[in-house]
């Protein structure tokens, strides 16, 4: 279910309200519903303010919305048997999932605060797009591991807190333009950081990848989401390998390496018009 007010003044100001009710079948009944609503804003400075010549547009812009989401499979929560026929007898053989059903899972919820401007310049030849965030997403589906004396090796639950904070940027341009031939180039950049708040009580870290040889990646209190953490050399200051006097192998160290997603992303867009044809 959906809904959605506008507001225009002056065609300056704008606000936008939203409400969304959304029921995932994946989770059970009374636990697979959830509300999230959203209220954004712009001013077109450009309309109320001077601006210099080469300045055709500008617009400042604000948000913050709710989302929500539940990341599980199709019938993954409820107990579900693994049927057999593999044995002596002949004889079904009925047998438990490696995995702790949970029938009380709830939909992740996503808040996120935005701030941006707009500008246009040159004859709108020259744009530039600049915006700022902060997401916390709170109770995440993770299955952290549990005593192997239950029958079962992890059991999926809401839990923890993660905050990314970036920026977006945006720079379009239209080096070429004549009546039957144009250059349109845009050039996207963004930085994310990210950061693990808190996860369950009495659990630091979950292992969320594996790799062939000693690389995991983890998910810990104070450190960004997906960290790749693996055992290297030890050195000293200067850079020199340590080895173990007894056996004369090197000594190794678990280290943090990394992230297993990128932080930065860019990338670059031309498109050549010429009269009707578009590449």
């Amino acid at each position: 279910m959906f809904s959605e007010a506008n507001l225009d003044w002056d065609n300056i100001f704008y606000l936008t309200v939203t409400g969304r009710n959304d029921w995932f079948s994946v989770l059970n009944p009374g636990f697979n519903s959830i509300f999230y609503p959203s209220v954004g804003g712009s001013f077109i400075l450009s309309e109320v303010l001077k601006m210099p010549k080469f300045i055709d547009f500008a617009k400042i812009r604000s948000s913050w919305a709710q989302v929500g989401s539940a990341t599980v499979n199709a019938g993954s929560i409820n107990e579900i048997y693994q049927i057999s026929t593999i044995n002596a007898y002949g004889l079904p053989l009925l047998s438990n999932p490696s995995a702790l059903p949970n029938p009380n899972i709830r939909p992740i919820t996503a808040t996120t605060v935005e701030f941006g401007f707009d500008v246009r310049m040159l004859n709108r030849r020259l744009g530039l797009d600049v915006n700022y965030y902060q997401r916390r997403t709170k109770n995440d589906i993770l299955s952290p591991p549990i005593s192997a004396a239950t029958g079962y090796t992890a059991g999926p639950q809401n839990l923890g807190l993660i905050s990314n904070k970036g920026i977006e940027i945006s720079i379009s341009g239209t080096p070429i333009s004549t009546a039957n031939f144009s250059w349109e180039m845009t050039y996207n950049f963004s930085h994310n950081k990210s950061r693990i708040i808190e996860l369950a009580k009495g659990i630091d870290y979950l292992t969320v990848g594996n790799s062939i040889a000693s690389p995991v990646m983890i998910n810990a209190v104070g450190l960004p989401y997906s960290t790749v953490r693996a055992y290297v050399m030890k050195r000293t200051a200067d850079g020199t390998l340590v080895y173990n006097k007894a056996t004369g192998y090197e000594v190794q160290e678990l280290k943090d390496l990394g992230v297993g997603y990128p932080p930065y992303l860019m990338g670059l867009n031309n498109t050549f018009n010429y009269k009707r044809l578009s590449l």
